[in-house]
């Protein structure tokens, strides 16, 4: 069974802290950045694309990562990350 960690008041408050969320903020977009430059296109066409190819939601993952190092010669783990963050919209959030 998977034990949750548990923090201290002090370390939560940290955590939780303006100075902690901006700096989360500051990596998420520098992640972004990061993803964009590696990939050659902005993260929204990427979505457009799988979303062209995907038509009606069917594929699955390892379908759609396949395509992208296919079509577009993505390395495996760029890939991977592009259609995670396409099939998982509520943690699109974490690209800034």
């Amino acid at each position: 069974m998977a034990q949750v960690m548990e923090f201290s008041r002090e370390t939560r408050d940290i955590l939780e802290s303006d100075g902690a969320s901006k700096k989360r903020s500051q990596l998420r977009a520098r992640f972004r950045e990061y993803l964009e430059v590696r990939t050659g296109k902005p993260i929204q066409e990427w979505f457009y694309l799988l979303g062209s190819y995907d038509g009606y939601r069917g594929k699955s993952h390892y379908q759609l990562t396949k395509h992208l190092q296919a079509e577009f010669e993505l390395e495996v783990s760029d890939a991977n990350t592009i259609v995670s963050y396409y099939l998982n919209p509520e943690k699109r959030y974490e690209l800034g």
